[in-house]
């Protein structure tokens, strides 16, 4: 085959394949899942369109229509709707977690995050989290946040029972719906319907354990529950969907989810060895010093 039509053929496997859009909402493992996009997508890195989390449907019009034409897949906080600014045929997928734990793993994220908005207000700050929980500092995140993603609303629209309708809607349609406290199966339910041959992951991400050390009190987990109600729903609805999807898969499924945690115990260890090596550098009194010098 000449390169000429190999690069028809590319061409129009890519045009038969719909684009895959990864509704990522904050604090579900989905720094984990777009490293195990990137890696899929390496031979066609300019297929992947990653957008402004804060604009993202203006950032996706931004794009040239031939740019946008070519996207095998969209990355970033996107919310539902992307698919009404392609040309192609698209399809949906997305992990959902515990409410109440993924606030409070976006407060213990802010708090140790320099780069991140909030941290000037929080810093290292563990005693904050009742002031987080409880005011509209970061009211897309704390109230309903993965409703409004997976319904598609933005800004300020306030969400409501109509808006957790049309978030289960849109779940029904999308190729696999994952937990992120299940992450292997949901990983694994991925893989399949995707058709990946051995594709694996590995964490990222993950807030350091000192910032686990926060306990939050009854009345913090009583104020998140309260202002959850919409997407304690929506996550259970999630987990039924996901429950149906590993039953039909039935022994050969569970088989499979045996084989594939033992596997990605290897991509894990060494990310966490490679992880721990790069923070013992970086804390080194050689690097130390050459920063010193380095200022001098």
């Amino acid at each position: 085959m000449t390169v000429g039509h190999r690069k028809e053929a590319k061409e129009a496997k890519q045009a038969a394949s719909p684009c895959l859009v990864f509704v990522h909402i904050p604090k579900t493992a989905g720094k984990t899942i777009e490293g195990a996009l990137q890696w899929h997508f390496r031979r066609d890195p300019d297929g992947v369109i990653r957008l402004n989390d804060t604009q993202p449907f203006e950032d996706l019009q931004a794009f040239p229509v031939e740019t946008r034409a070519r996207a095998r897949a969209i990355l970033g906080h996107v919310p539902y709707g992307v698919h009404r600014f392609l040309s192609q045929p698209s399809t949906y997928f997305t992990f959902v977690r515990q409410p109440v734990d993924r606030v409070l793993s976006s407060y213990r994220w802010i708090i140790h995050q320099p780069h991140e908005p909030l941290y000037a207000r929080f810093g290292r700050d563990t005693a904050g989290l009742d002031e987080y929980v409880s005011a509209d500092i970061d009211k897309e995140t704390v109230e309903n946040g993965q409703t409004r993603m997976i319904a598609g609303i933005t800004g300020k629209e306030e969400p409501d029972r109509d808006t957790l309708e049309t978030a289960k809607r849109n779940l029904e349609t999308f190729i696999a719906v994952g937990l992120t406290e299940r992450f292997d199966e949901s990983f694994l339910l991925l893989r399949n319907a995707l058709a990946w041959r051995n594709a694996f992951y590995a964490t990222r991400n993950v807030s350091p354990e000192w910032t686990r050390r926060i306990k939050p009190s009854d009345r913090t987990l009583e104020v998140i529950r309260e202002r959850n109600q919409l997407d304690l729903e929506l996550y259970e609805f999630a987990a039924a969907l996901l429950d149906r999807a590993v039953a039909q898969g039935g022994r050969a499924f569970q088989r499979d989810l045996a084989l594939f945690k033992a596997l990605s115990r290897v991509p894990n260890a060494i990310g966490r060895r490679a992880g721990g090596l790069v923070r013992a550098y970086v804390r080194s009194p050689l690097v130390g010093g050459l920063r010193s010098a380095e200022h001098k």
